[in-house]
């Protein structure tokens, strides 16, 4: 993979999944694992280098405790940013030599990671919110905004001459 790509490894979004199993879960044990299978299953697929598995597993870990009690999208992004800059400081520590290539193909791509996994949970969470059945924060909020609601509109509306009355 590395031979014939022009593209860093270190682009794929391997924070997500943890970051999703955390929002649809809610347990951390089920968002490491998730981590740890991830980052494992990246590094195996194409890129032997030593210590590629720190850097995404670090990420996928920060990724999960991050977004632990999200109750907005902006907490999903801001987690992407710690994300990236978690994964940066990580290749950075077992990876000192810094310069041009190191920059493009790892500390660079591992930042934007955090971004491109932050966008990969907002688009497909809905998704499997309905696969799997759950419920997360964003959809009780959503169900609970009563002015888009029709059903909980009418309630509102036939429920107060019933307060006042009683």
């Amino acid at each position: 993979m590395t031979e014939y790509s022009r593209y860093s490894p270190y682009y794929i979004p391997v924070a997500s999944l943890p970051m999703l199993a955390m929002l649809l879960f809610s347990e951390l044990p089920q968002a490491f694992s998730m981590s740890l299978i991830s980052s494992a299953l990246v590094c195996i697929s194409g890129w032997g280098r030593s210590g590629c598995h720190v850097d995404p597993f670090t990420g996928g870990l920060v990724a999960a405790y991050a977004v632990r009690d999200a109750r907005t999208r902006g907490t999903i992004l801001r987690a992407g940013i710690v994300v990236g800059a978690v994964q940066m400081v990580s290749y950075f520590l077992f990876h000192p030599i810094v310069d041009k290539f190191t920059w493009s193909q790892g500390i660079k791509p591992l930042f934007i990671n955090g971004l491109i996994s932050a966008g990969v949970v907002i688009a497909t969470l809905k998704i499997f919110e309905f696969l799997f059945g759950e419920l997360t924060n964003f959809s009780l909020l959503e169900l609970s905004d009563s002015l888009n609601q029709p059903l909980l509109k009418r309630l509102a509306f036939e429920a107060r001459p019933l307060i006042i009355t009683a």
